[in-house]
C-alpha cells in the first residue's frame, strides 16, 4: 500500500513539475493573470479554462497550482491522513476499475442465488420439475419452473432457441436428465442440460 501511495505522488508531483514548467513563460511577474486550463472526459478531451481556489501561484519563476483541485478535475479521488501525514490519490482509472469489479461481485452473487442444478422428474411444453441438488437455498427440494420466449435453452454447447423465440420442452428434455438453470421468482432466464450417453450435439 505504502509503495503504490509514493508511485502515485510521484505522478502528481511529476505532473505538478510539468505544469510548473508549461507555466514557466521566462520573466513573468505575481502580479500578471495565470490561465488555467484542463482536459477531462467531461470536455471529451477538449481544453477548457477553469477557476480554481486558491489560485496557482508564481514562486521563483514557477508556477504552484492546488494538488487537490488539479487531481480532482482530472477524476481522482484524494484523501488526506492525519495519522501518516500523508496525501493519497486515487487515479479515475483505479476507480472506474474498482467500480467495475463491485459490479461484477455484485451480479456473481446474484447468479449464484438464481442458480439450480438437479435432475428432471417431469416436463411439461412450458415448465419443467426437478429434484435440486446444487443451488441457492433449494438443496434437496424439488421446483418447477416456467420458461418463455425471453428464456435461454442450451443443450450441450448449443443454443436451440433463438432470442424471443418459445420452445416445447418435451422435445429437448426428458425425465432424468441432468440440467442446469439460473431462475428467478419461479421464472427460468436459462436452462440447460448436458448430452446424453451417446448423443450428438444438436
Amino acid at each position: 500500500m505504502a509503495f503504490k501511495s509514493i508511485r502515485r505522488l510521484m505522478f502528481i508531483a511529476s505532473f505538478v513539475l510539468l505544469m510548473s514548467l508549461s507555466f514557466c513563460l521566462g520573466n513573468i511577474y505575481a502580479n500578471e493573470k495565470i490561465r488555467l486550463f484542463i482536459a477531462t472526459h467531461e470536455t471529451n478531451g477538449e481544453w477548457k479554462e477553469v477557476s480554481c481556489n486558491p489560485s496557482p501561484i508564481i514562486v521563483n519563476n514557477r508556477v504552484f497550482v492546488p494538488l487537490r483541485f488539479i487531481a480532482e478535475n482530472l477524476g481522482a479521488e484524494v484523501k488526506w491522513n492525519d495519522e501518516q501525514n500523508a496525501v493519497y490519490i486515487k487515479s479515475a482509472e483505479v476507480i472506474a476499475q474498482e467500480k467495475a469489479q463491485e459490479a461484477a461481485k455484485k451480479e456473481q452473487e446474484e447468479l449464484n442465488k438464481m442458480f439450480r442444478h438437479g435432475k428432471v422428474i417431469s416436463v411439461e411444453p412450458d415448465k419443467l420439475t426437478m429434484n435440486v441438488e446444487k443451488g441457492g437455498g433449494d438443496v434437496g427440494r424439488t421446483i418447477t419452473i416456467t420458461i418463455n420466449e425471453y428464456t435461454s435453452v442450451q443443450v450441450g454447447m448449443r443454443f436451440v432457441n433463438k432470442p424471443g423465440e418459445k420452445i416445447d420442452l418435451t422435445k429437448w428434455f426428458k425425465p432424468g436428465d441432468t440440467v442446469g438453470a439460473l431462475v428467478k421468482e419461479g421464472q427460468a432466464k436459462a436452462l440447460g442440460r448436458e448430452l446424453r450417453p451417446g448423443e450428438q450435439q444438436p
